[in-house]
């Protein structure tokens, strides 16, 4: 161990450092939560529609022979249908 007023003494172990070295790219919790906001405004809000098991099969038939996912499948019928109204954008 080396005393406190020894200036030339060259400690072999260093400072001992503690913990994950900080990147100084830090942000705030708001930072953190606007972020978080802004993903899950990106990435849309999920609707839950509960069909018919006939109705489902029937489309999965459809989807299939469009070659398409049944969630493509539907929101493009969605938008051929829902076009002509003037409230979306």
């Amino acid at each position: 161990m080396k005393a406190p007023s020894d200036k030339f003494t060259v400690d072999i172990f260093g400072d001992k450092v503690r913990g994950r070295p900080p990147t100084g790219r830090a942000k705030s919790a708001a930072e953190r939560q606007a972020a978080s906001r802004a993903r899950k405004a990106a990435k849309g809000s999920p609707v839950t529609v509960r069909l018919d098991t006939a109705l489902l099969a029937c489309l999965e038939a459809l989807a299939t022979s469009a070659g398409v996912s049944v969630e493509d499948f539907i929101v493009s019928h969605l938008h051929t249908v829902v076009a002509p109204c003037k409230t979306l954008s």
